[in-house]
């Protein structure tokens, strides 16, 4: 079933579809999302649904949100096995942690390249009160995240204690839980191939793309962004990568979440969101460079060529 003013809105132009639903790329997904938290709350209490909370960096109703959250509009909430999911199952809410950085390459003869620079996502499973119950970091493949939110209503389904909440993600705890790798480009894998640098061809060895399977929808859609009518090649690298970011945030980020969760040390949405930007994405939310500046480089630029508006 559409949220009713999706409903209205499928008659407008796409620009103004985003607005309403609060979401770039909203004709594709017909999700509605809530931007307010305590909006989002009355109306999972309304109708007995969790709150799926996606923290971001930049805005989900704009193109230029940072590199996951597109992947997020792209290639999740476009399939409409999930869309449907989510509109039946979810109430959805998102909130922009911090503006996403923005890089400008001038080639010098006109032409330009406008992309985000590092910046990673993260879906939080509430209940209708706003307490955390689960959390699901970075990209996942189509098939993993459908899983991911279907666990997740299970487990809402559940009305979990705060004992029961900490045996559930006990259990789920690998006894070999791995620590994160310390470069945070590699922590977003499909972010840091478009972004960053092309990461080694050894970091996807083994990676297994052929379980990664795109919905018709998602393929219209990015046929629509990238322009090109062959896209083979683009699609067996986006399903290998996609497929190894699954790997590196079910493996190494999410056990991590999980054993704060089996310890008792998740108090408010805003504390774990902090602590995740903090400790799994390696991007405190008070540097104001957001890990993009080492103080031990040198470039050879005046300040390093590190500038600030007059005004700040």
């Amino acid at each position: 079933m559409l949220h009713v003013p999706l409903v209205l809105a499928l008659l407008l132009s796409p620009v103004n579809l985003d607005q309403l639903c609060h979401q770039r790329d909203c004709a594709w997904s017909h999700l509605y999302w809530h931007t307010d938290l305590e909006s989002a709350k009355r109306a999972a209490r309304a109708t007995r649904r969790p709150i799926l909370s996606l923290r971001l960096l930049g805005r989900l109703d704009q193109e230029l949100s940072c590199a996951n959250s597109r992947y997020f509009r792209t290639i999740l909430y476009s399939d409409r096995t999930i869309s449907e999911y989510l509109r039946e199952h979810y109430v959805l809410h998102w909130q922009s942690v911090r503006p996403v950085p923005v890089m400008t390459v001038e080639m010098g003869d006109g032409r330009r390249i406008v992309r985000t620079i590092t910046g990673n996502s993260i879906h939080y499973i509430l209940d209708e009160e706003g307490r955390p119950l689960d959390a699901i970091p970075g990209l996942y493949s189509p098939q993993a995240f459908l899983g991911a939110i279907r666990q997740g209503v299970s487990l809402y389904d559940s009305r979990p204690d705060a004992g029961m909440l900490r045996r559930y993600h006990a259990a789920l705890v690998p006894s070999d839980d791995a620590p994160v790798p310390a470069d945070p480009a590699r922590l977003a894998i499909t972010k840091a191939m478009v972004e960053v640098r092309p990461l080694e061809n050894a970091l996807l060895a083994g990676a297994n793309g052929d379980k990664v399977v795109f919905d018709e929808n998602t393929l219209d859609l990015i046929r629509a962004k990238h322009g090109a009518k062959n896209l083979d090649a683009l699609l067996a690298k986006l399903r290998r990568s996609v497929a190894a970011d699954t790997e590196m945030n079910e493996t190494k980020l999410r056990p991590r979440i999980r054993r704060w969760f089996a310890n008792g040390e998740v108090t408010t949405i805003d504390a774990l969101n902090e602590r995740v930007y903090r400790e799994i994405f390696l991007m405190p939310p008070d540097d104001q460079w957001m890990g993009l500046v080492s103080n031990d480089t040198f470039t050879a630029i005046e300040g390093e060529g590190l500038l600030l508006d007059s005004g700040r």
